[in-house]
């Protein structure tokens, strides 16, 4: 026999008391059920004022109860303990919501105390945000005081030959080496932050890499463990100890294994199908591939056949006078058959003597002919030596774009002499060649731009509406004719 203690609610017990009285009453006497009155639940409202303390006893399982005063006598026991039973559950259920409540106020009383916690952090991070802000404005402050903090000061006296320009320069640099400082810095910054991403990404890479390595590696293995299974199974299988045991699907269920192979046959053709279309592709990128490669091929290919055009023609144009001036060969004139002829002729005087000896003698007596050279030499010396200078010249001067653009141009050495005999048939030869026809106002066109002195860039973009495509290797061939034009004039070639 157990003795339950709660605290309860005086007002909720009241009412579940008077509940469960009406309830046995009812149960009782269900004819007097229409004939009680209030003053009959006012009686029950005074015996259930006995039962409100905060703690008392129960006894349950047939027990007796230490005050009786609040039931009927003739109440019978079973009745009793249903009553007790039916107040402890209501008790129950009321202490239940009040451990409930409290549950809520601490959970309430929890998140208002974390609520608290945030602001508090919140308005930490408030106020350390507001000190840096702060704390920048006054190196703001500093700095302007620094740079402009001599306008506020009293003016001295200088001198007429004394001046502030010094000053003004060194703040001007230290202006300039801090705006450089600053940009240095954020480049830097700049920089390891796109190195941080870069590694990133190449580690998720490798990672992945390294994951679908792991995973390829799995399913080989996996193939080559299946297969040998299916090989020794194969290799000890019998149809008729198969057929006895009736497990594989063949044997149990042909209709079903009909079925599932059908499945798995339409699988296979779809992945040899998928197979054969990604060969496929991977057959014809490679195509584009190698196309594209043998088109590259051919475009350096007709860029340096150009090239060395350009070259021999800059040559031509440059050995063009000299080939005019020397197109004699020079003459190197050898007066040997004369001296020959002389030589024979002397030793007739020496017959006396033997003809060994004489054939000795002749042999001893070798005759040494002078060589003369005429007059032509100097020149051919001096025509390969330019030819030589020439060349150097030549492979000094930049083929690609932007070292012709940057090339420094010595203006001042053009005159109308080069541009109207060496580079105007150049253009007017080039012109021909891209367009077919001889443009005359083009060719004036470049001539005047190259006269004016301007840059290879806007003349590019001239001559785009033209030539298209070919209007950068037109302008890179000019201007190569030009810079040699020039050096070579400077270089006195």
């Amino acid at each position: 026999m157990s003795i339950i203690i709660f605290q309860h609610d005086t007002e909720l017990d009241k009412n579940a008391l008077l509940s469960v009285i009406i309830v046995v009453e009812d149960m009782t006497k269900p004819q007097d059920r229409r004939d009680l009155s209030p003053s009959i639940n006012s009686h029950h409202e005074n015996k259930l004022a006995l039962r409100t303390s905060p703690a008392t006893e129960i006894k349950t399982e047939h027990g007796e109860k230490d005050d009786d005063t609040d039931l009927p006598a003739d109440l019978p026991p079973d009745q009793k303990d249903l009553i007790y039973r039916e107040i402890a559950f209501f008790r129950e259920r009321a202490a239940a919501r009040e451990r409930e409540r409290q549950r809520e106020e601490e959970e309430r009383a929890n998140r208002r105390a974390k609520a608290e916690k945030e602001r508090e952090r919140s308005h930490g991070r408030e106020n350390r945000e507001r000190e840096r802000e702060r704390e920048r404005e006054r190196d703001r402050d500093r700095d302007r005081d620094r740079q402009y903090g001599h306008y506020h000061q009293p003016v001295n006296f200088v001198p007429a030959r004394e001046s502030r320009r010094e000053s003004y320069i060194l703040d001007d640099e230290e202006e300039e080496q801090r705006r450089q400082a600053k940009r240095k810095t954020e480049m830097e910054m700049a920089f390891k932050e796109r190195e941080r991403r870069w590694q990133h990404r190449e580690e998720t890479m490798a990672t992945n890499r390294e994951r679908e390595a792991e995973r390829d590696l799995d399913i080989r293995e996996k193939q080559i463990r299946d297969r040998e299974i299916m090989a020794r199974k194969l290799a000890e299988w019998d149809d008729d100890i198969e057929a006895d045991r009736g497990q594989e699907e063949y044997y149990k269920d042909r209709s079903r294994w009909w079925f599932h192979r059908q499945q798995f046959r339409a699988r296979e053709l779809a992945m040899d199908e998928a197979d054969r279309l990604r060969e496929q592709q991977e057959i014809e990128l490679e195509q584009h591939r190698l196309q594209t490669l043998e088109e590259e091929r051919k475009q350096r290919e007709e860029a340096m056949e150009a090239e060395l055009n350009n070259e021999k023609e800059i040559l031509t144009l440059a050995t063009n006078g000299t080939s005019q001036n020397n197109s004699v060969k020079p003459k190197l004139t050898l007066n040997l058959a004369s001296k020959r002829r002389a030589a024979l002729m002397a030793p007739a005087e020496d017959e006396e003597f033997d003809d060994e000896e004489g054939i000795e003698s002749k042999r001893k007596r070798r005759i040494l002919v002078p060589l003369e050279y005429s007059d032509n030499e100097d020149d051919e010396n001096k025509t390969e030596e330019r030819k030589k200078k020439i060349k150097e010249l030549v492979a000094t001067i930049p083929t690609d774009k932007e070292g012709l653009w940057n090339w420094n141009v010595k203006w001042e050495e053009l005159d109308e002499n080069i541009l109207s005999k060496k580079l105007q048939p150049f253009v007017s030869k080039k012109i021909v060649e891209y367009l077919g026809v001889q443009e005359d106002e083009l060719v004036s066109f470049v001539i005047d731009h190259l006269r004016n002195k301007k840059p290879a860039e806007d003349l590019t973009k001239e001559m785009m509406m033209t030539l298209d495509e070919e209007s950068e290797l037109f302008v890179k061939k000019l201007w190569r004719m030009l810079i040699f034009e020039t050096e070579s004039k400077t270089r006195k070639i």
